[in-house]
């Protein structure tokens, strides 16, 4: 093989491999992307070091509805070395960071509905939910929310399933459309619990 024939060949795999990552990155920030859960704040739906798909495009075409578990940003990502792409909300969305903090919450109730807190049992529009997601034996705490609570226009009221160690909308109240990265809906690991998410 030519030196010519080297340098051609090495470029086009070269090339392929940058597509490959630029299609990865796309699809990362824009469509899907694999989570492991942290924590015990959706047991016994979800159980810590769990692994799911973050399904992202979703909500573009469907609304968030009550049930729905989310992943919701807390503390937005930063770059400590690359510290440019910190002005560019695009990089923030395609590029990996260890920096952030993210929750996994349940929604439970939307925009003009009222939530309230009696004797351990959710009330949403006075209609007192039947929650068999939530850990068994647990009563749902009020935390230090004002009850009866409105949920404001475009917000949502979240909480875990897990609501003894769960830091939600009882803490931090509503929370705006723009801070759920997206739909959690499918495990995939570990391999007996492979499937849907309900």
């Amino acid at each position: 093989m030519s030196v010519k024939s080297f340098i051609k060949e090495l470029l086009q795999w070269v090339e392929a491999i940058v597509i490959a990552i630029v299609i990865a990155l796309l699809i990362r920030g824009l469509i899907f992307e694999p989570v492991i859960i942290d924590g015990s704040s959706m047991n016994n739906t979800l159980y810590n070091k769990d692994r799911v798909i973050l399904n992202k495009i979703g909500m573009a075409f469907k609304d968030i509805e009550v049930g729905d578990i989310i992943v919701l940003e807390v503390q937005p990502p930063t770059y400590n070395v690359l510290k440019f792409l910190n002005n560019y909300e695009w990089a923030k969305k395609l590029l990996p960071t260890i920096t952030g903090v993210d929750y996994i919450k349940r929604v439970v109730a939307v925009e003009g509905d009222t939530v309230e807190i009696k004797n351990g049992y959710l009330y949403i529009n006075g209609i007192k939910q039947n929650e068999e997601y939530i850990k068994e034996d647990q009563s749902t705490k009020p935390q230090f929310l004002e009850y009866p609570y409105v949920v404001p226009a475009g917000e949502y009221f979240v909480m875990g399933d897990n609501r003894l160690h769960s830091t939600d909308s009882r803490e931090f109240g509503s929370i705006t459309k723009s801070r759920i990265l997206g739909r959690v809906n499918f495990r995939i690991w570990p391999l007996n619990s492979f499937g849907k998410i309900d």
